[in-house]
C-alpha cells in the first residue's frame, strides 16, 4: 500500500493526493486483513457509545468522518439498529462503495464532503466519531472546530488515530501518501487546546494508535 512520496505541503496538494490515494485502494480497502486491523481500533469507539444511556434510543446522531466503504457506519447500525447514522469521506470512490454496502439500512445516509466544510446544522450530533482519518486532514484544527460546532452541547468526540511510537510513525509519515503528520499525544493536546475542546480521556491502543475522548 505504501509507497515512497513527497508529502505535499499546501492543501490543495494534499487534498489531490489524498483523493488520487484512496480512489486507487478503495476496492481493496476491505480486504480481511486490513478490516481486522481497522475494527481492532473501531472497536474502542463502539463500546465507548454503548455505554450512554442513550444508546438505544432512535434520537440518537452520531456522524462518522472519514468513513471510508462505511465499515465501522456497519459495525453500529448492527449494535443501535435504531439510530440515525451519517458517514462523510473525501473521496466519491469510498463514498460510492459505502451507499453500496449500506444502500439496506434507511437510518444511514452516506455524502462526500469536507470534514473542515460539513453541510450539517449545528449541534446536531450526540457522537463525531473519526478512526484513522485525522492524520490526513490539511487543516486539523480547521477540522476539530468544525466537528465540534456539529456537535451537541453534552456530545462527544471520539477520536482514534495511528501512531506507532516517534521512529516508525516518521517513516510511515513520509511513506504513506497524502498524510499531514502522525500527532502525538501532547501534540494532540495542543491541537485540543487551540479549540477549546476538553480532553476527558487519552490512551494508546496498543502499539498502532492513540485514543482521544473529547466534549466541549
Amino acid at each position: 500500500m505504501l509507497q515512497s512520496t513527497v508529502i505535499p505541503k499546501s492543501k490543495e496538494q494534499l487534498v489531490q493526493r489524498n483523493k488520487q490515494f484512496f480512489t486507487a485502494i478503495s476496492k481493496s480497502y476491505d480486504t480481511r486483513l486490513f478490516s481486522y486491523w481497522l475494527y481492532s481500533m473501531q472497536k474502542h469507539a463502539i463500546k465507548q457509545i454503548l455505554r450512554n444511556k442513550k444508546a438505544t434510543s432512535s434520537s440518537l446522531k452520531i456522524l462518522d468522518i472519514g468513513c471510508g466503504t462505511g465499515q465501522l457506519l456497519s459495525h453500529l447500525v448492527k449494535e443501535l439498529p435504531h439510530a440515525e447514522l451519517y458517514g462523510i469521506d473525501l473521496t466519491e470512490a469510498m463514498v460510492s462503495l459505502a451507499k453500496q454496502k449500506l444502500k439496506q439500512h434507511k437510518n444511514i445516509m452516506v455524502q462526500q464532503t469536507s470534514v473542515e466544510k460539513m453541510p450539517f446544522k449545528d449541534k446536531l450530533f450526540d457522537y463525531v466519531l473519526t478512526t484513522e482519518a485525522f492524520h490526513h486532514f490539511p487543516e486539523p484544527e480547521k477540522a476539530l472546530l468544525e466537528m465540534k460546532r456539529v456537535l451537541k452541547d453534552d456530545g462527544k468526540i471520539i477520536l482514534i488515530d495511528i501512531n506507532f511510537g516517534p521512529g516508525i510513525s516518521y517513516i510511515f509519515h513520509k511513506l504513506e501518501p497524502g498524510n499531514k503528520n502522525i500527532y502525538s499525544k501532547k501534540q494532540f493536546q495542543e491541537l485540543f487546546k487551540a479549540t477549546g475542546l476538553q480532553l476527558i480521556e487519552q490512551k494508546r491502543i496498543g502499539v498502532v494508535a492513540i485514543y482521544n475522548l473529547l466534549e466541549k
